[in-house]
């Protein structure tokens, strides 16, 4: 791996952008009947924004205000693009790769969209009747994409008289939010913005920053996504719940990752497991196995 240009995050002023990056565990909104559909939602990535103040820069005491950062989950949500270019088919398949379910309206489709059982490709122009033509399922956000201003402009306007949060990809500014330069792997998103001020920077910085991640975090994360899950469902108490949580991130969880591989890591969340439950039914499901110690793997249960 390519050591990163670190001097490039020395010296930029820190106003001038805002990072985001986080090892999310997923949370599934929706009681699930089966563990392979409920171990693949943990895996749908969120759709990375910032958004803006009512549509414009605020600015108060002469500080301009800046983007408030967002992961949003739009597994099943529907989302609307206008603009069958080579902006809309980005943003369309960024949406696909979070599960949103998408609709594009352009006169042409100068982009090579994907078949795909969650796109609908729309060939007719935009009018403002499309805004509110999706019957009971509203559209979640929109974008405006096209290569004209002025559809933009009423794109937006429409959106908003409907109080839908809506992207003008033209002028970023004067919608609700903005994208990013993001990198994605299974259990992690990292998302930069340079708060409109250059695109190019914001990929720069990306791509610093992606050369820096650890691949056993890619690990870490998804393992923390699904001991999550677990712990949500055995442990009702929210702070014995979140004492918990809080241990199997740190670094001596990671550590005995990194030492001695996945297999010892469920082990000891297994032992840790058992430990918050003592004396309760559900302990015994997890104290299987001979107990772990941190220092130098499997204890002698003899001692």
């Amino acid at each position: 791996m390519d050591a990163a240009p670190r001097g490039l995050f020395r010296q930029l002023p820190l106003p001038i952008f805002a990072v985001s990056a986080f090892i999310r565990a997923i949370r599934g909104s929706r009681p699930q009947k089966h563990r392979h559909t409920r171990f693949v939602r943990l895996l749908v990535p969120p759709f990375c924004v910032g958004f803006h103040g009512a549509g414009k820069t605020a600015n108060i005491a002469g500080m301009t205000a800046a983007p408030y950062p967002l992961f949003l989950h739009l597994e099943r949500q529907h989302v609307l693009v206008v603009g069958g270019g080579q902006v809309g088919l980005r943003k369309t398949l960024g949406l696909l790769k979070c599960q949103a379910i998408v609709t594009v309206i352009s006169e042409t489709f100068a982009g090579k969209f994907p078949e795909h059982p969650n796109l609908r490709c729309v060939a007719e122009s935009y009018t403002s009747m499309r805004m509110a033509a999706n019957g009971s399922s509203p559209w979640r956000i929109v974008f405006a994409a096209t290569s004209d201003a002025h559809t933009n402009r009423r794109v937006y306007e429409d959106a908003r008289g409907l109080n839908i949060l809506c992207c003008r990809c033209d002028n970023p500014e004067e919608g609700d939010f903005s994208g990013g330069a993001v990198w994605q792997s299974p259990g992690i998103t990292l998302a930069v913005s340079s708060q409109g001020a250059s695109p190019i920077l914001a990929v720069r910085m990306r791509d610093a920053m992606r050369s820096q991640v650890d691949p056993l975090l890619t690990e870490f994360a998804e393992l923390l996504a699904q001991w999550r899950q677990t712990v949500r469902k055995s442990i009702a108490a929210p702070a014995v719940r979140k004492a918990l949580l809080t241990r199997l991130a740190s670094e001596e969880m990671e550590g005995v990752l990194r030492r001695r591989g996945r297999a010892a890591a469920q082990q000891l969340f297994n032992q840790w497991v058992a430990e918050t439950l003592p004396g309760s039914p559900e302990a015994a499901d997890f104290g299987a196995g001979s107990p772990y110690e941190v220092g130098g793997g499997p204890a002698n249960p003899h001692g």
